[in-house]
């Protein structure tokens, strides 16, 4: 299948822009270039036009060339008005060199009869230069309003994810089954061991806390999440024996980075959804970080026979979603025969999107 011809755009609305002044334009430009022989019928005046809307078509494509060129190096909002004197005066020379090439080719092919005259090229200039500069503000009131119009999106898509992820997390921790497992597991641990149980109920607040206290944030240190988790896991330990373990080699430089809270909870719950687990063939969940600023998990593959996965892939689809929101970037995830590693990327300090 053949690929699509891609053109740049500076903005979502460079065709109508481009029809609504170009055309005009063209027009006048046929009545100062051929006066009334451009008017004379009909036949003349279509193809006068078509030609002269083709150049000028042609030429407002290599103005929104130069236009993304200049919004890649001068990103910014504040670099705005740098931008925008930059871009007047480079259309300008770029408006020069286009009359003076049209007028010149137009006279010695004599297409349609023309004869280049001085006053022709500074009547086209005053006009085309006067359009470049209105087009050049209405083309960044344009842009700015996307912009702003994506980030209302982009924002509104978080609170989406955020609020998503919150009914995730808290699902599997207030949910009577959740419940009725930790109260079961700790009323005999209080039969057998009162020192175990005490241990078991401290771990179990520590969850609890950490869910009261983080429960509207967006963002939480990697420490404060792997604290958490160690403590959730701890929980899931005391029901599952040695057929669940956890391993953690985290730089303590990388602690202090960001991450979305309960994003680990969620892939462990994945992982135990898909995964068959028990003493003879443990379920080993590896978080490591490297120095680029990314988390690696990784648990080894042993899928469940007969049994379908016990949650949906809500939750990874979930943080990937958020991920990408916060921080532009991508969780990677590779599947293989033995094993599955999932790559986290860690956030540095940002502002917290207002719920």
């Amino acid at each position: 299948m053949p690929a699509k011809l891609h053109i740049p755009t500076y903005t979502n609305k460079d065709f109508i822009v481009m029809v609504v002044s170009m055309l005009p334009f063209t027009v006048f430009m046929g009545h100062v270039l051929f006066a009334d022989r451009y008017w004379q019928d009909a036949a003349n005046f279509l193809s006068i036009t078509l030609v002269l809307f083709s150049v000028c078509g042609s030429t407002f494509f290599v103005y929104g060339i130069v236009a993304l060129w200049l919004s890649r190096r001068l990103p910014h909002d504040r670099q705005i008005p740098k931008k925008l004197a930059i871009s007047i005066g480079l259309f300008l020379l770029i408006s020069v060199a286009f009359l003076n090439l049209l007028l010149r080719l137009l006279d010695s092919m004599a297409l349609f009869n023309y004869s280049y005259r001085i006053e022709h090229f500074w009547n086209l200039f005053a006009a085309l230069g006067s359009l470049n500069i209105l087009l050049t503000f209405v083309h960044e009131c344009i842009a700015y309003f996307e912009r702003y119009r994506a980030t209302v999106i982009e924002t509104e898509t978080l609170k989406c994810e955020y609020t998503r992820s919150r009914l995730l997390g808290l699902q599997s921790q207030v949910n009577p089954h959740f419940l009725f497992n930790n109260l079961n597991t700790l009323s005999s641990l209080i039969q057998e061991d009162n020192e175990q149980a005490e241990a078991y109920l401290d771990e179990l607040s520590k969850v609890y806390r950490y869910l009261l206290r983080h429960n509207d944030a967006q963002l939480v240190t990697l420490d404060t999440e792997l604290r958490y988790l160690q403590s959730y896991v701890y929980l899931l330990q005391q029901r599952h024996g040695a057929g669940l373990q956890l391993h953690l080699s985290v730089n303590e430089a990388q602690k202090a980075l960001q991450i979305p809270p309960l994003t680990l909870q969620m892939i462990v719950e994945d992982c135990m959804a898909h995964n068959s687990l028990s003493k003879s063939a443990p379920l080993v969940i590896s978080i490591k970080s490297d120095e680029a600023h990314w988390l690696e998990v990784r648990n080894n593959a042993q899928p469940r026979v007969g049994q379908e996965p016990e949650t949906s892939g809500d939750s990874l689809e979930n943080i990937i979603s958020k991920i990408h929101l916060l921080c532009r970037e991508e969780v990677a995830i590779r599947t293989g025969p033995t094993e599955r590693i999932i790559y986290i990327p860690l956030i540095a300090y940002m502002e917290e999107v207002a719920a």
